[in-house]
């Protein structure tokens, strides 16, 4: 199971951070849009005004949740299917 392992939160950018880690060391890295938002075409910035809506832990859990059910996914293929699973330390 992805677990948090670092998170900080980028003033640059406004993202807070969140790096998961699971058991074999694999990583994936959660960004969530605190601060603004910023226009694709012309790059302006909108502040956020829905901060106090923002529930990182849930967001947290609900990607931890769609990873390890992806896993369980790859896994069951590979068995399927004969091929060796390998981890992508």
């Amino acid at each position: 199971m992805f677990r948090p392992h670092t998170q900080y939160l980028d003033l640059g950018s406004g993202f807070h951070i969140v790096e998961l880690l699971d058991e074999q060391g694999t990583k994936h890295v959660v960004q969530i849009a605190v601060g603004h938002e910023a226009c694709p075409a012309c790059g302006g910035v909108y502040p956020k005004t829905n901060v106090g809506e923002i529930d990182p832990k849930a967001a947290v859990a609900n990607i931890s949740a769609a990873l390890e059910q992806s896993r369980q996914s790859l896994l069951e293929y590979a068995k399927k299917h004969g091929v060796q699973v390998k981890s992508s330390r």
